[in-house]
């Protein structure tokens, strides 16, 4: 069973940390990165601690497990590292993490970092659009962003590519792809079998028949990893200039 953990950086402000932990994604942790500049005013610590504090305010009672891990809001590379040892101490504590990571507050660098480490655990992004400039209704200003979780590609043998690359963007069927590729519905289970487990593809029953088809993870990795469309150049012609 997943665990699911929000990441919210702390911000100025407290209304952006908020929505998402309200429309439709799990949450048994929250994880409150809280950063300021060591060199900034006592009038800015002050700012990010009632922020925080407003957070707390609001989720006490919803959540129960909230933890605040302080972050160098303008180290890239170690916010990065935190959050890679925060997924080693999840793992360690046998929890099976999935991370939803909120990107609206912060610093840009701290967006950035966010973002790269989301390809390498378990996550999904999401952004809360500014309600003060559009009204939005059920859930519409959070923008959820799939996330392609990058395989350890020592693993993403040759067949695994050509068995991602057959099943495109509409369904095929487990018969078709096993005769499209020229391998045995046992040993295509397995390829399957990865590429599911790595995210890429789903299935789905319909009768007796068996479907795949990308997920939205999928179709970003065939972007990835995809065959390069070559254009075949022209050759050159030559032209010949008529004695005058």
């Amino acid at each position: 069973m997943e665990y699911a953990v929000h990441v919210i950086p702390i911000g100025k402000h407290h209304e952006p940390c908020l929505p998402g932990l309200h429309q439709g994604m799990p949450c048994h942790k929250v994880i409150l990165l809280n950063g300021y500049d060591e060199n900034g005013s006592e009038s800015s610590r002050q700012m990010y601690e009632s922020c925080e504090d407003q957070v707390r305010q609001a989720i006490t009672g919803l959540i129960d497990d909230i933890e605040t891990i302080p972050i160098q809001i303008h180290d890239y590379q170690s916010i990065i590292r935190t959050m890679l040892e925060l997924d080693n101490r999840l793992k360690k504590e046998n929890y099976n993490p999935k991370y939803y990571i909120n990107i609206t507050s912060g610093t840009n660098i701290v967006a950035a970092a966010l973002t790269t480490v989301a390809h390498f655990i378990n996550a999904e992004l999401y952004y809360i659009l500014d309600t003060r400039e559009k009204e939005y209704h059920n859930g519409e200003e959070v923008a959820r962003f799939p996330v392609l979780q990058i395989p350890d590609l020592s693993e993403l043998e040759k067949i695994h590519k050509t068995v991602f690359l057959t099943i495109c963007e509409q369904s095929i069927s487990n018969t078709d792809l096993s005769r499209r590729i020229n391998c045995s519905k046992p040993k295509l289970r397995y390829y399957t079998r990865d590429l599911e487990s790595w995210g890429l593809v789903s299935s789905v029953i319909d009768g007796k028949e068996k479907y795949w088809h990308l997920t939205e993870t999928g179709k970003l990795a065939k972007v990835w990893i995809g065959e390069p469309i070559i254009q075949k150049k022209k050759k050159p012609t030559m032209t010949h200039v008529k004695d005058i």
